[in-house]
Parts: C-alpha cells; structure tokens; sequence
C-alpha cells in the first residue's frame, strides 16, 4: 500500500455530526425526507439495527418503548 497517496487521506471534517457519523463506521446508507405539516406523526417499527433521524425544525415529542413521552 503507498501510504503517501493522496487517495488515503480522508476529507477535511465536515463538522461534528459529520465527525460522529464517520466515526460509527457505517456499512449502509438508506435516506429518505419527509416534510410534514402538523400535526404530524410517525411510528417506526422495533428494529434491531440503529437508526439516525433529524428533525429540521421545532421540535417534536418520542413516545418510548416504556410508554414514555419524552420531548426532544
């Protein structure tokens, strides 16, 4: 391996949540949007792999497997 490539230097960091996502080393990407006027809701269903959601504006409440509203 030719350590002094240029194509074996990661990009410069994209900020910290850019950071935190390469750090967890992830092996797949499945990305969908949604825009949602309220009142608005949506139910995942238990899964065993982690999953990322963000949440762009105002904030939004998680009811928790324990039947806990928790606000975020």
């Amino acid at each position: 391996m030719d350590f002094s490539s240029t194509r074996n230097i990661l990009p410069a960091s994209g900020g910290p949540l850019t950071d935190m996502l390469r750090g967890l080393r992830l092996d797949g990407v499945d990305y969908g949007r949604c825009e949602l006027g309220e009142p608005w809701a949506v139910l995942f269903p238990a899964q065993k792999a982690a999953r990322f959601h963000f949440i762009g504006r105002r904030g939004c409440w998680l009811f928790s497997p324990s039947g806990e509203w928790l606000n975020l």
